[in-house]
């Protein structure tokens, strides 16, 4: 795959290290490519409804004012009924893609984390086992024990 970035792209050093950062990026996203595509999708949709909220605003407007001053609250009260369904259709896109966010970066950091951990071979203890803020740390529970081991490693 970096080669197909680097033919792309004139044989400078500098875009090429660009895009061996961007491929060894691409590592971290690409297990959770499905993911991303629904969040997109999820993304678009939330912006297709954000720009039809001008031509209902239009349609309340023509329900309100045609008519010459008699309101047709029937078609008013319909139209106000259209908005309220898309504006609730909209918060869901964009709590389902906000969430799906949240728990693809939390995975990815996860991730992450787990392998600079490998990488310096340093014995803490569960780290791999639990997301950021999901464990709480007590008086007495002694999580602390691994504490000098991590110094000897570092020392030896």
């Amino acid at each position: 795959m970096l080669q197909i970035f680097t033919v792309m792209l004139p044989h400078d050093r500098q875009y090429s290290i660009h895009i061996m950062k961007f491929a060894r990026l691409l590592q971290y996203i690409t297990p959770h490519r499905v993911t991303l595509l629904l969040v997109l999708v999820l993304l678009i949709a939330d912006s297709l409804a954000a720009l039809t909220q001008p031509w209902i605003a239009g349609k309340l407007a023509s329900a309100a004012l045609d008519g010459g001053g008699g309101n047709d609250l029937v078609r008013i009260q319909q139209v106000l009924l259209l908005w309220l369904g898309l504006i609730t259709v909209k918060s869901i896109l964009n709590f389902c893609a906000s969430y799906l966010v949240g728990t693809t970066g939390e995975k990815m950091s996860a991730r992450l984390r787990k392998r600079v951990y490998e990488h310096i071979q340093v014995p803490f203890p569960d780290h791999g086992n639990y997301a950021s803020g999901n464990r709480f740390i007590m008086p007495g529970q002694e999580d602390g024990r691994w504490i000098p081991d991590f110094f000897q490693a570092l020392a030896g």
